[in-house]
């Protein structure tokens, strides 16, 4: 049966059919010059023709004309090349638009399958029929299905099998489906299509090889599975893995988002998703295509609990599915609703993407659901595919389910030696545990190198002091200064400086460094890019023009440009001043300074460029927020019941009280009186002197002048002018002093009688 339909198509495919418009002779001639001058590389000539094509306002149909003679792949690379302009891309939106509408003509797809499944028609007319529904895709499959169990004309299946089979990968999706549907006939013509699909399609081997596994599954049907199993694999339906494992690599696949799989979900799938009702009927949801692979990971890895629910190895891959469906989402939201760099967002895009994140607000629990053994898999395999957003939501869920650290390894105290000198042995022993991933993520880093990954290392320390500790594990010696580095990331503006000479390099970093900013280096123009996207985000990237090593100044601006975490920061170009002019003319967007300038002119064009930055808020967002979550895990460490050394922090939370929000200040200040840190003492009698402060940070300041000083927070406010009043910065001062929390008339008897003894002595 598979010979005679590729035969049969075969011989009318090359008989051709005519097209329902034409094609403008003028619109092909442009885009296919246009398509050659690429593939030659020249492609200022080639945009300069596909500007022509776009001049004569080609129609849908004719854009997928261009589309067809031009090739998929051409069309790809022409769309990700920045030399080539936007041109192709509206070419392409043309013809998605075009199909999407035909793909969905529900009267017309009935009329093609009613053709193709009409005894009383012609061959040719028939034949004609399952060719345009092979061209309209997956949304002719449901019609083509209800004939597949016709159990009265084995012609009328035949057809309806020929036709879904040509519709080639789009179909197994939908297909897929039909292994479930109640007619015996239905699910045995399904397996067979799906080994007849040509090229064979690895998707489809999981639900076959769960079809061969089924118990209650009538033997024919069953035999069908095996058949389409063989083809696809070349291997006996007995010889391969359990269906559940399949399932596992499928959802591992769309979880990572392996090659081919962001084809898949817009030319292939088109962000579908298909479900087969109860009632045997073929439905489809639209899912947004940033959506979809994680979505047929979720499902993927339901279908392995189903056949197999004592796999465990999948439960740790459904944390992480959920996860990274919620951080994902969660992130669009933020950076719709930000608009940056005034870049116009639709209406509906913003209302889609705060309708998925309102069905994913539940995912967090569901990522807790798993329990911490496997929780603390799942941050092992996020660690592991270096899935930085992953692991940030899975350790957050990791500080409900397990608070105290229970299941964090140990650490094993060498036995006394006996006499003889251990060497290195006798360094401290790990007790393992499940937890050690949670340890491990204190010095991840991530894939933009070993700047990158400082979210997860930040977070799994705020998880870790919050589980208070009282025992020692190994990386205790690292939390209390990752954390005191999170609250330093709320600092003064961050820099990218990216030079190529050493000696420029280090000696603009310190310029920029003595002007206040904080400053990350970058050696080349690579280097520069990954450091650009990592957290935290940059305020400003300062660019040699000279670069040369692998990309030169333009192309590292072009890259920038087409990364959402770097495109809106802006860029100032770093020269000569005798190449001035020329550097103004080659980038007449981004700001000069040059080698030669005094601090003065060098602080004018850095602070005018970062007055007009339009970095994407949400990530200034982030590095507060981690900030925040950072000083109140240090808040609430108890520096004589912990494993952890609080002194580590001290010059990063001094530093902090200057410059930060009150929401960063507050804890920091808390943190400081807990630890007693006496290099704190005049900073805090600085900010709590300074009346412009909110009133709440004046008494958190008095509060922790009075647990590092306590005689000297009372003195504090006894120095202070007559006109403080505010009774909480009294009952503060007072309780600094030893008297407890006494009632409010004990207070004002105590402060006035105090005042009173005062005033005597000077006098």
């Amino acid at each position: 049966m598979r010979a005679f339909a590729r035969g049969v198509l075969l011989l009318l495919v090359l008989a051709g059919s005519a097209s329902a418009e034409s094609v403008r002779d003028e619109v092909k001639l442009r885009f296919r010059e246009g398509v050659d001058l690429y593939q030659e590389g020249k492609f200022s000539e080639a945009r300069l023709k596909f500007r022509q094509v776009i001049a004569l306002d080609p129609t849908e149909k004719e854009a997928e004309a261009l589309v067809g003679d031009a090739g998929n792949k051409a069309m790809y690379n022409m769309i990700a090349n920045p030399e080539i302009g936007p041109e192709p891309q509206i070419v392409w939106n043309l013809y998605r638009r075009y199909r999407q509408r035909q793909e969905r003509n529900e009267e017309y797809i009935a009329k093609l399958v009613a053709e193709a499944v009409d005894p009383n028609l012609s061959d040719k007319k028939r034949w004609d029929a399952v060719l345009k529904l092979g061209d309209i895709g997956q949304f002719a499959l449901p019609l083509l299905a209800r004939h597949l169990g016709n159990e009265l004309d084995r012609e009328v299946r035949t057809y309806a099998r020929l036709a879904i089979t040509r519709l080639g990968s789009r179909a197994v999706l939908p297909t897929i489906e039909l292994l479930e549907h109640e007619n015996r006939l239905v699910r045995e013509n399904a397996a067979l299509i799906l080994g007849d699909i040509e090229p064979s399609d690895q998707r489809a081997i999981a639900p076959l090889k769960a079809v061969y596994e089924k118990k209650d599954e009538l033997k024919i049907v069953k035999d069908s599975a095996a058949i389409a199993l063989e083809k696809i694999t070349g291997f006996k339906a007995e010889q391969l893995l359990p269906a559940a494992e399949y399932y596992y690599r499928k959802a591992d696949r769309y979880y990572l988002g392996l090659t081919g799989v962001a084809r898949e979900a817009t030319d292939i799938a088109d962000g579908t998703v298909w479900h087969l009702k109860p009632d045997g009927e073929l439905v489809y949801i639209q899912v947004p295509y940033y959506a979809w692979n994680e979505i047929m990971a979720e499902e993927a890895c339901y279908d392995c609990f189903r056949v197999d629910p004592s796999y465990d190895s999948a439960i740790p891959l459904f944390a992480c599915v959920m996860a990274a469906q919620y951080a994902e989402v969660n992130n669009l939201k933020d950076l719709a609703g930000e608009r940056p760099g005034g870049v116009p967002i639709s209406k509906e895009s913003i209302e889609e993407v705060e309708s998925r994140a309102d069905r994913m607000k539940d995912a967090p629990l569901l990522v807790r659901s798993v329990g911490p053994d496997y929780l603390y898999q799942a941050l092992g395999k996020a660690l592991e595919d270096k899935r930085d957003r992953v692991a940030v939501v899975v350790i957050d869920a990791l500080r409900d389910v397990d608070p105290r650290g229970d299941m964090l390894p140990a650490k094993v105290i060498a036995a006394a030696d006996t006499g003889r000198r251990r060497g290195s042995d006798a360094a401290d022993e790990i007790k393992s545990a499940a937890g050690e991933s949670l340890i491990r993520a204190l010095t991840f880093v991530g894939q933009e190198g070993e700047n990158s990954g400082r979210e997860v290392r930040y977070h799994a320390a705020v998880a870790i002091a919050w589980m208070s500790m009282d025992k020692p594990f190994p990386g205790s010696e690292q939390v209390v200064s990752l954390l005191a580095d999170a609250v330093a990331e709320t600092g003064p503006a961050q820099v990218l400086l990216v030079e190529e000479d050493p000696g420029s390099r280090n000696t603009m970093r310190a310029r920029l460094a003595g002007l206040g900013y904080g400053v990350t280096m970058a050696a080349e123009g690579r280097d520069g890019f990954e450091q650009a996207r990592t957290f935290p985000p940059k305020d400003l990237i300062v660019i040699s023009a000279e670069l040369a090593a692998n990309w030169d100044a333009m192309e590292l601006i072009e890259k920038l440009k087409s990364d959402p975490r770097s495109r809106y920061v802006p860029v100032v170009m770093l020269t000569e001043l005798a190449a001035h002019d020329q550097v103004r003319g080659r980038f007449a967007d981004a700001g000069v300074i040059h080698r030669e300038d005094d601090p003065a002119q060098l602080k004018a064009v850095t602070e005018e460029a970062l007055a007009g930055r339009t970095t994407v808020a949400v990530n200034k967002r982030r590095a507060e927020e981690v900030a925040i979550l950072a000083a109140e895990a240090l808040a609430q460490i108890d520096p004589f019941h912990t494993s952890l050394v609080p002194a580590d922090a001290s010059k990063s939370l001094v530093e902090a009280l200057q410059g930060r929000s009150d929401n960063v200040r507050l804890p920091v200040m808390k943190a400081l009186g807990s630890f007693k840190l006496q290099v704190a003492f005049q900073p805090l009698v600085k900010v709590f002197n300074d009346k412009s402060n909110a009133v709440e940070i004046r008494r958190r300041a008095l509060w922790a002048i009075a647990r590092i000083r306590p005689a000297s927070a009372f003195t504090l406010f006894l120095n202070a002018e007559e006109g403080e009043t505010d009774f909480d910065i009294r009952y503060i001062a007072s309780e600094g002093y030893g008297l407890g929390q006494p009632d409010y008339e004990s207070v004002i008897r105590f402060l006035d009688a105090a005042r009173i003894d005062k005033e005597e002595k000077e006098n």
